[in-house]
């Protein structure tokens, strides 16, 4: 009877063993498939998001640092032309439209026209425009800069003193145009075999 009784004991254990094992590889294998499935499921999807991301990322900033480098680069030849800028260019950017009206400057400036070209200046006068008013607070911002821009009359009446006054009257009108400061003839008055001549122009300067 013990003898049956350790068999049927024995056969028992090695049943146990064979479940406990069994069990064991089931969980084991179970284990390794839920990790497969959530690396496939989860995981592989997001890193694959996430290199894709990466990627956009990369091309974004590639074309930020051309875009900057190229501003870069402009900003470096703006400064460089800017530091070739010599002071008689400077001085004569300040001729053209100099920074008040000057009215002193330009008496003695069409008397020496005058005279070289054989003309005598009889009367002059000056008389300032009135800015354009702006119709908003939009406009004048952006229109800042413009309406530093000052306009000065002027009324010349010459006389001519030599043999061909007509034609010291073009050279006085060339000598206008081709001169540093800005000239802006609006009408020239005569009659022929008359010596005596009326012109209108506009110069500009800048407002403090």
């Amino acid at each position: 009877m013990a003898d049956k009784k350790e068999e049927k004991l024995s056969s028992k254990s090695k049943l146990l063993l064979t479940f406990i094992n069994y069990n064991t590889l089931l969980t084991v294998g179970l284990v390794v498939l839920i990790f497969v499935l959530a690396y496939f499921i989860v995981l592989k999807p997001k890193y694959q998001a996430i290199a894709a991301n990466s990627n956009d990322n990369i091309t974004y900033l590639q074309s930020e640092k051309n875009k900057r480098q190229s501003y870069l680069t402009q900003l470096k030849d703006i400064s460089s032309r800017f530091h070739q800028i010599n002071q008689e260019e400077i001085s004569r950017l300040k001729i053209t439209l100099p920074n008040n009206s000057d009215i002193a400057g330009l008496f003695v400036q069409f008397q020496e026209l005058a005279t070289q070209n054989k003309l005598a200046l009889s009367n002059i006068s000056f008389s300032e425009t009135a800015p354009a008013q702006t119709e908003n607070s939009e406009s004048a911002g952006t229109d800042q800069i413009l309406t530093r821009v000052k306009k000065l009359n002027v009324s010349l009446n010459l006389v001519g003193t030599g043999q061909g006054s007509y034609g010291e009257l073009k050279n006085f009108l060339a000598a206008l145009e081709n001169n540093l400061r800005l000239f802006d003839i609006q009408a020239v008055y005569f009659t022929p075999n008359s010596p005596n001549y009326a012109i209108n122009l506009i110069t500009y300067y800048l407002s403090q």
